[in-house]
């Protein structure tokens, strides 16, 4: 029972509380009788026994605490007309199992329907798949307070649970091979309004081994794993297996090219973690990191770049600010993907390009780049033909601030409203094909392209 250890002030019919010792039990005192059993044998103590509302001198009683029994030296008066629950016991009896089956939980969530009225805990060593969430007191949450009968179990005990995450109003519990969601409800007993968390399975083949990359995106949960790379949660229903699907499929590699997956699996579990920065979607292992920037692409068609340098164990937001924890320091996040003073490697190809026909010879008169103003960029282009490639020898360098307005009295940084243009022209005449690659490995630099125009003429035909 939820009880105050010192007074034993507490709800007679609130369950036992798994992270208390101490329990409240209540007796209809009877003519003549001294001797009162405990619901337990064993007990560690008895702290306090109190009769018709009058706390008992320990001379008035004895306490076998092995047979978990009282007895009193004068048995305890009758009242007239007789009263239920004369006769209060509070002792203390440990229980380990139970104490530990929330200490050791090493995952941990708010839930609660529309509102968050209970702490919810899963990862247990001991029940692997079972999750637990905290009492309430009038519908309010109290997180000491966990009752023997508030868990559930989410599948097989085989597949452990490895974190939770909120979507649709409901509470997603995803596993080591599958992934499953909660449903908050109340239910009446004695009177008193409990919490219920009935599970449902949402996909039984996908899960999540790796827990710290879970992410919620946009009012989707993201989360990856080591065999098939970064996972997005379309939609909580169960009635279709299609509802999670994989958005890292460009990146993940295979047996012949390395990729994220292959990275993944000799990385440390432990120190495979992830990022939202409301703007991009970052997988960092080790030191290196891959980027779904999904203000430029849809979960349909995502455009992933691949970082280096980025020797974060975990991140945090305060103030505003992204802050990463490595495991030596702690640097605050810049936009410019300044990481320690060094510099980030940074690379993007495009996709060779034929323009609609393998047998014309084209023309590339130039080529348009969008680059954003908020963002530091000194990018390197390596133009790409059928005839090999070559680097152009002025790369797109643009400032992300400048003075404005233009009155040093006032110096006030701001950044520019629109994106930065530039134009290059490759000089490629009567070619088939046609690529780019840019580059940046500059410290303070980001490689902030947002467009790529090509424009070409068609020349004739190969015979």
């Amino acid at each position: 029972m939820n009880t105050d250890p010192k007074t034993g002030a507490g709800d007679l019919y609130q369950p036992e509380n798994r992270l208390s010792a101490y329990k409240k039990v209540c007796f209809n005192a009877a003519a003549g009788v001294t001797e009162y059993h405990l619901p337990v044998q064993a007990i560690d103590e008895v702290r306090s026994v109190t009769v018709s509302g009058v706390l008992q001198a320990e001379a008035a009683y004895t306490v076998d605490a092995g047979a978990g029994t009282i007895t009193f030296a004068e048995a305890p008066t009758v009242s007239n007309p007789p009263e239920n629950n004369t006769v209060e016991i509070l002792y203390r009896k440990e229980n380990p199992d139970a104490y530990n089956s929330i200490m050791d939980c090493a995952y941990a969530a708010v839930f609660g329907g529309n509102r968050d009225l209970c702490v919810v805990l899963g990862g247990c060593p001991a029940q692997p798949n079972a999750y637990f969430w905290s009492g309430n007191t009038q519908l309010a949450m109290d997180p000491t307070y966990f009752p023997m009968s508030h868990y559930n179990l989410a599948g097989d005990a085989s597949d452990a649970i490895t974190g939770f995450g909120k979507q649709q109003n409901m509470l997603i519990i995803l596993q080591e091979h599958a992934v499953g969601r909660a449903t908050y409800g109340t239910e009446k007993i004695n009177e008193r309004e409990q919490i219920t968390m009935n599970y449902t399975r949402i996909n039984s083949r996908i899960g999540c081994d790796l827990p710290w990359t879970i992410q919620l995106v946009e009012n989707n949960l993201v989360f990856c794993n080591r065999r098939d790379g970064v996972h997005l949660i379309r939609d909580s229903s169960a009635a279709y297996e299609n509802n999670i699907v994989c958005i890292s499929r460009k990146v993940n590699g295979d047996t012949y090219r390395h990729g994220l997956t292959w990275a993944l699996r000799q990385a440390d579990a432990d120190l495979v973690c992830s990022v939202d920065t409301d703007r991009k979607y970052l997988v960092v292992y080790q030191g290196e990191a891959y980027e779904w920037d999904y203000t430029l692409s849809e979960y349909q068609n995502p455009t992933w770049f691949y970082h280096t340098n980025l020797k974060a164990v975990c991140f945090a937001h305060l103030n505003e600010q992204l802050w990463e924890f490595s495991t030596s320091a702690l640097y605050s996040f810049e936009r410019s993907f300044m990481d320690e003073g060094e510099a980030i490697e940074k690379v993007y190809r495009f996709p060779t390009q034929h323009f609609g026909s393998y047998d014309r010879l084209k023309t590339v008169k130039s080529v348009v780049f969008s680059t954003r103003a908020d963002a530091n960029t000194r990018t390197r282009i390596t133009w790409g033909c059928d005839y090999g490639t070559r680097e152009d020898s002025s790369p797109i360098i643009a400032d992300a601030y400048r003075l404005v307005p233009r009155d040093l009295s006032r110096r006030a940084l701001g950044g520019g409203l629109y994106a930065r243009v530039a134009r290059r022209k490759p000089g490629y005449h009567n070619i088939h094909h046609f690529t780019m690659t840019l580059s940046n490995d500059d410290v303070g630099k980001d490689l902030s392209i947002v467009s790529a125009q090509i424009f070409y003429v068609f020349c004739g035909r190969t015979r």
